[in-house]
């Protein structure tokens, strides 16, 4: 699912495709300055999102062969619910609404 495909989901909701671009926009800008600043996100019956730092390391440029030090990063990680992984019917409601 895109961003398209969840403003015409949320547009069944609302009144106007305009406030259910504005509310995904929100949810989504949300989501973003939460982790940002490094808080976990939790969507209940979906996941949680959090940032995990990545450490340094040393790669290699596959072209030349000379190694080339990656500095530490920060990386969005999703943690599937048990109910999502376990409930079989989220996998038809996918289907039905595909």
């Amino acid at each position: 699912m895109n961003k398209a495909k969840l403003v015409e989901v949320v547009g069944r909701v609302v009144s106007t495709r305009k406030e259910a671009l504005s509310a995904v926009d929100a949810l989504l800008n949300a989501v973003q300055h939460a982790l940002r600043s490094g808080d976990k996100v939790v969507l209940a019956g979906i996941g949680s999102f959090h940032v995990k730092m990545r450490k340094a390391k040393i790669g290699r440029n596959p072209k030349t062969g000379q190694t080339v030090p990656i500095p530490p990063r920060r990386a969005v990680r999703f943690k599937m619910s048990k109910d999502l992984f376990t409930n079989p019917s989220a996998a038809s409601y996918n289907q039905q609404n595909a």
